[in-house]
């Protein structure tokens, strides 16, 4: 999908995106085909090992994002601040996961959030127990 659009119409990309993406073209099909045989037997061993829990808990970012306005300007500010913020979404897309954030700041305070995740297909249990938490949260 993006390959042809990324070269045709690069202007139609965030710069800092398009950048991660033409990494990708380096990549020969035989380092493809490893990663996808890899990342499929990582998943079965997460899976194997999460089976016994309701949901994966963790801050959904670890760390108080910053503001745009900071790293708008700077890419030695952008790229390391964005590699950690991604760091727990990421890992649950590379399990191919589903999960939600649920919001757990204080009024008036920077916005952070808990994430409850699982491994694919276990959409339903996430909710339920989004909704469970986010009760006992409303509480507070």
């Amino acid at each position: 999908w993006h390959r042809n659009l990324a070269e045709t119409s690069p202007e139609k990309y965030d710069p800092r995106v398009i950048s991660r993406i033409m990494r990708g073209k380096s990549m020969s099909a035989a380092d493809y085909i490893e990663v996808k045989h890899e990342r499929a037997a990582w998943i079965k061993a997460v899976e194997k090992r999460i089976q016994w829990y309701d949901a994966i808990l963790m801050p959904t970012t670890p760390i108080v994002a910053p503001t745009i306005r900071s790293l708008e300007e700077s890419d030695d500010e952008y790229f390391p601040a964005n590699m950690k913020i991604l760091r727990n979404p990421t890992f649950i897309n590379f399990l191919d996961g589903c999960a939600l954030s649920i919001p757990c700041h204080k009024t008036n305070e920077a916005p952070v959030g808990l994430m409850i995740a699982g491994p694919a297909l276990h959409d339903q249990k996430i909710l339920e127990c989004g909704y469970a938490i986010q009760q006992l949260l409303s509480e507070l």
